[in-house]
């Protein structure tokens, strides 16, 4: 068997694991939408001519994920029932805090489309190291959760 370079191999199994929100994910900002130049520097010349040095650009896609519960739901609900939805999104969450490299899908029926990201921030927590699963009391809604706005760089 000839196992050499450019041979892909397909498995029936995948690697790694896979968060998939109760609900659609909300307050997402495109990377397209969110970009920052890297380490600019904007001079002013006499002349009053203005020249700006960078090196490079970053994008960042933005995503709260909200009605995170472990309660049951019924069959016409738009939440996806989950039993373990809170644990599922407590281990999401701790794996990206640890600044590791994730694929996120915008649409998760088209999964040969995403983005390379990592966490680069997450609401009280600016070098996205932590994070804070908090719950929807003032919407009335105990016992469901939001990640609040995450941040994530694309790499």
């Amino acid at each position: 068997m000839d196992l050499g370079p450019g041979t892909s191999f397909e498995g029936d199994s995948g690697s790694g694991q896979e968060y998939r929100p109760q609900f659609i994910a909300q307050d997402h900002i495109d990377p397209d939408n969110s970009q920052e130049d890297i380490d600019v520097a904007v001079n002013e010349a006499s002349s009053g001519e203005i020249q700006v040095t960078r090196f490079g650009t970053r994008k960042f896609l933005t995503v709260n994920f909200r009605y995170i519960t472990n309660l049951p739901q019924s069959a016409s609900s738009p939440i996806e029932n989950s039993l373990t939805g809170v644990d599922d999104t407590q281990n999401f969450l701790a794996f990206a805090k640890t600044k590791a490299r994730m694929e996120f899908m915008k649409d998760r029926d088209t999964p040969s489309v995403f983005e390379s990201v990592l966490l680069e921030s997450a609401p009280g927590q600016k070098k996205g190291t932590g994070f804070i699963l908090k719950e929807m009391f003032q919407q009335k809604l105990a016992g469901f959760f939001e990640t609040g706005k995450l941040k994530f760089r694309v790499v």
